[in-house]
């Protein structure tokens, strides 16, 4: 494995362009879908680059502004290079992501 991943993972950086848009409500919750376009760089010396598409929806309690619950993902490219050749190809990747329950 060219890179290790887990759970110590930090970004040194995080911007894009995200919409936030009200999804609708049923008999508990109010809903929100969050999307956008991210570019995240990793922290350490290689300082990678991971671009994609963020697709993120939202759950609130009636009541309250608090979110309750968080479904991502997160579908995008990262380089790898190859120091040999000179050169870097784009491999895609999928990150799904879930709050957990307090």
């Amino acid at each position: 494995m060219k890179e290790m991943v887990g759970p110590n993972i930090q970004n040194d950086e995080v911007t894009g362009t995200l919409t936030f848009q009200p999804a609708g409500a049923d008999k508990a919750y109010r809903y929100a879908i969050v999307s956008g376009e991210v570019r995240l760089v990793l922290a350490g010396r290689t300082k990678v680059t991971h671009t994609g598409k963020l697709d993120m929806l939202l759950k609130y309690s009636l009541d309250a502004d608090a979110v309750v619950s968080m479904q991502a993902v997160y579908e995008g490219n990262y380089p790898e290079t190859d120091p040999k050749q000179n050169r870097t190809t784009w491999r895609k990747f999928i990150a799904a992501m879930e709050s957990l329950p307090k």
